[in-house]
């Protein structure tokens, strides 16, 4: 009898100190040492077109459509690979009204987005397609863009007293002719 009595709580001791020391546990592992101080900015998508942004099968330019459709999702990862935070936007701007200024230093899609930070690592993940519509009735849509930002990449714009994150579409994206 008093060899079980001393057993149970060396048996009890030991599995405390194996569950103490195992890392299977520890989801911060890999997001040590890139910790940093809360931070809940109010973000913007903010978008940029480069000059040369035109359909090869027209010849025509991006900046003459008369209607350009920007769609997507944002969406928050933690260093540990959760997500959270999913939101779709899809917001209309009419090219033929805004001007090419607005378009080479970018405009802001109209709603902002707000996530927690602390930790360097965590990362904001934006998927965006482009559909444009032609005066010509011709319309195209771009291959999906994938940007991926850190907080690092955050700007802030003094005049319009905004964060954002510069979404910047390349050159010569993949465009394809559809029907509707």
């Amino acid at each position: 009898m008093k060899t079980f009595s001393f057993t149970l709580p060396l048996v009890v001791l030991f599995c405390i100190t194996i569950l103490h020391s195992c890392t299977i546990f520890d989801k911060g592992g890999d997001c040590e040492g890139s910790e940093m101080d809360l931070v809940e900015p109010l973000i913007y998508l903010r978008a940029t077109f480069h000059t040369d942004a035109f359909f090869v099968e027209t010849s025509k330019s991006i900046f003459t459509a008369e209607r350009m459709i920007i769609s997507g999702s944002i969406q928050k990862e933690y260093c540990s690979g959760e997500l959270s935070g999913y939101f779709t936007f899809s917001p209309t701007f009419y090219p033929t009204s805004m001007t090419n200024d607005s378009m080479l230093n970018g405009f802001y899609l109209p709603q902002p987005y707000q996530y927690k930070f602390n930790n360097k690592e965590d990362e904001l993940i934006v998927l965006a397609r482009i559909k444009v519509y032609m005066p010509d009735n011709i319309i195209f849509e771009s291959d999906e863009f994938i940007f991926r930002y850190h907080y690092s990449d955050i700007k802030y714009e003094t005049s319009s007293l905004k964060y954002y994150i510069m979404i910047s579409f390349g050159a010569t994206p993949g465009w394809h002719r559809v029907t509707s």
